[in-house]
């Protein structure tokens, strides 16, 4: 079928026996993320949604950065990361994308366009408040005692810190080992 680029945001319930209730977005403007699958999205500090990478229709991968504000009444879809010469991470689907407490965006591994496992860690200011973002990538530099590339992998933030878990190697073997990834020194902690 054909790839979507609707957006749609669930309101949470505030109250005990409320329900939660789909609406959808229309952001306004001609600026706006391709439609795509495979890509990962966070919300940055309860007020942008960020989506980053994935795949098109195509089979193109992606390397974009796109944040809405959902608390805009007329929310308008805009692309981080400065030029595409910038340096940013490379396309990438089957990936991780994590907001920390603070605003900055992590993308670790996933798959590129040969469908080989990625390793590498980026980090963006993406904005937390109402403070200006320095949205450019930041590449944590590589080091032997870094996870081995993968991708599918579980990932979650506990405060500033990124815990990463399992994912497929590049062999189609399967990992279980256990990362902490410290995006403030862009170093990964077993």
């Amino acid at each position: 079928g054909d790839m979507l680029d609707d957006t749609w945001v669930l309101d949470l319930p505030t109250e005990p026996g409320e329900r939660g209730r789909w609406r959808q977005v229309f952001p306004i403007g001609l600026l706006r993320p391709e439609p795509r699958t495979h890509h990962d999205a966070s919300v940055v500090a309860g007020r942008w949604l960020v989506v980053h990478g994935g795949l098109l229709q195509n089979g193109a991968r992606l390397s974009d950065t796109w944040r809405l504000d959902l608390t805009e009444v007329n929310p308008e879809w805009e692309e981080l990361g400065g030029n595409r010469f910038a340096p940013r991470p490379m396309p990438r689907y089957h990936h991780s994308m994590l907001a920390t407490s603070s605003g900055k965006l992590v993308v670790f591994g996933g798959h590129n366009y040969a469908r080989v496992a990625l390793g590498d860690a980026w980090v963006m200011d993406a904005g937390s408040g109402n403070s200006p973002p320095a949205t450019r990538w930041r590449q944590a530099e590589l080091s032997r005692n870094d996870p081995d590339p993968r991708a599918y992998q579980a990932a979650v933030v506990l405060g500033e810190y990124v815990l990463v878990c399992g994912g497929e190697l590049q062999n189609g073997g399967l990992n279980d080992h256990f990362w902490v990834f410290d995006p403030a020194d862009r170093s990964w902690h077993p």
